[in-house]
């Protein structure tokens, strides 16, 4: 966890006022227990400039503005458009707060380069890849001016790979996860140390590098704790499987896709999908075209629920690959044509499309 100005330097008397203040700061955000969708007159009122000499009211934005960002990014796997609105939220907090309040400058600066970050990686999940570009640039720029934290560092590298993969920039990707990597490797954080190295594998299985995929998902599988990161174990077997596959080893694929079923239970939502995404391509790979199809189609209805249009792109192709392996070329035109126009309606950007463009295209 990103271990930034915070409340540590206050006294215990202190510590239980800034919490008090935290949480009448945060219901101000929810509505029926969910994030409002835009800033009530009171919340602007909260968060507008103060004299420096009532500071001491804000002093629970900094607390905020992190609990916000690990609200945002527990909600990942679970509710991406519900990670996006604590994303705006920490956004808003950290943009409210000032440096007297941060403790100095360079604090504020990675107050707000950890909130720019969130943010753009919600982006990303969602496709709004210009945003996320132009939310990722600005943490970069806040970082540059912050206190030169490395745990903050290996967060954007991180975040910043996950963008230039939704671009495919792969070898891009590549080169800021290692440096990420040598960062955790220094610090000896097993946990965002096998983080990493599940997105430097995903890197390397898009490069097609599937065997070096397979080792990095080893060593980080190694470093977890299953009752301590379950999601993180369940996503990292599931690209194993996904790797397998890749390298023809379709009965190794389905142990580990078996194995990583055992572990989803209570899982979230998008995390389930994405566990059904894979058995419809195993389903495919093994040759039960019609059980593949019903699984494949479910799939993409559900991220079209979900608001996802980099998904609906990928798992159109999945589908296309499918109606070609059952020789039905109509279908196949069809449904990348039909996952065009799903993307259109959730309104991806033009690069997004542009970036998929061969994808979509029947042939």
């Amino acid at each position: 966890m990103y271990r930034g100005p915070g409340v540590s330097g206050y006294g215990m008397f202190d510590y239980d006022k800034v919490i008090d203040r935290a949480e009448k700061l945060m219901s101000l955000f929810l509505a029926n227990g969910r994030p409002v969708q835009e800033p009530p007159g009171v919340l602007l009122a909260e968060l507008s400039p103060v004299p420096y000499e009532n500071h001491r009211n804000r002093v629970a934005l900094p607390f905020l503005t992190k609990w916000l960002v690990l609200r945002s990014h527990s909600k990942r796997y679970a509710d991406p458009d519900e990670m996006l609105h604590w994303a705006l939220m920490a956004r808003l907090t950290a943009e409210s707060c000032t440096a007297a309040t941060a403790g100095s400058q360079a604090r504020l600066a990675d107050l707000q380069a950890l909130a720019w970050g969130q943010l753009g990686n919600a982006l990303r999940v969602f496709g709004r890849l210009v945003e996320s570009r132009d939310a990722m640039d600005l943490a970069e720029r806040h970082r540059k001016s912050g206190t030169g934290d490395s745990e903050l560092r290996a967060r954007l590298l991180e975040q910043t790979a996950s963008l230039r993969m939704a671009q495919r920039d792969f070898a891009s990707a590549a080169e800021m996860l290692d440096e990420a990597l040598d960062i955790h490797e220094n610090l000896r954080e097993a946990s965002a140390l096998a983080s990493g190295l599940i997105l430097r594998a995903a890197a390397a299985h898009h490069e097609g590098q599937p065997d070096r995929s397979i080792q990095l998902l080893n060593r980080a599988i190694s470093l977890l704790d299953p009752l301590m990161d379950p999601e993180l174990v369940l996503v990292a077997q599931r690209n194993q499987a996904e790797s397998y596959l890749k390298v023809g080893q379709a009965q190794m694929a389905l142990i580990l896709h078996s194995a990583a079923r055992h572990l989803q239970g209570g899982a979230p939502r998008a995390l389930l999908v994405r566990m059904d995404w894979q058995e419809g391509n195993l389903l495919s790979e093994m040759g039960s075209f019609n059980l593949a199809e019903a699984t494949l189609l479910r799939v993409r209805q559900e991220f079209s629920a979900m608001k996802l249009a980099t998904d609906i792109a990928y798992v159109s192709v999945d589908l296309a690959t499918l109606y070609g392996r059952m020789g039905n070329e109509p279908r196949r035109e069809q449904v990348l044509l039909e996952g065009r126009r799903l993307a259109l309606e959730l309104r991806a950007e033009p690069e997004t499309l542009t970036s998929f463009q061969e994808l979509f295209t029947p042939r």
